[in-house]
């Protein structure tokens, strides 16, 4: 049910006073704490126009390697929904850890490096786990089978 506000003569929903109470510099941005903004880390705040999209350019190709990993596992090793989503989430860490050691290379070696790196991860059930062996020779690790 709405009820028209007539200050404005908007029609509003009856809840929806209750949270401009609660946040009254949403509807007036001119009243918002000019702080905010500087609690954002330097780096967010001058970040180059176009970096941002690269990078999310580059992680979603990534997500996509660990994507398609995954889905040709899951017949072959009988993964529970649980068990892919902890898949996904462990390789992504990967892949982030290694990003930030291949920090200064160029971004066409980042991304070959990064995505050579799920390709030749290997994953493997061992009895109810699902151990995964990173090819950087770091030990096998179980995949997190707990949510």
């Amino acid at each position: 049910m709405t009820k028209r506000d007539p200050s404005d003569g908007e029609r509003r929903d009856p809840g929806r006073r209750d949270q401009e109470r609660r946040d009254p510099d949403r509807r007036n941005p001119e009243r918002r704490d000019p702080e905010r903004r500087d609690n954002q880390p330097d780096a967010e705040q001058q970040r180059r126009p176009g970096e941002a999209e690269r990078q999310e350019g580059e992680s979603l190709i990534a997500l996509k390697g660990i994507l398609a990993k995954v889905a040709s596992l899951l017949k072959p090793l009988q993964l529970t929904a649980e068990e892919s989503t902890n898949l996904v989430e462990q390789l992504y860490g990967g892949v982030l850890e290694m990003d930030v050691k291949l920090a200064g290379e160029s971004d066409e070696t980042r991304r070959a490096s990064v995505l050579a790196h799920i390709q030749n991860t290997t994953v493997r059930r061992v009895g109810d786990r699902v151990v995964v062996e990173y090819p950087t020779g770091r030990t096998p690790e179980p995949a997190a089978n707990e949510g």
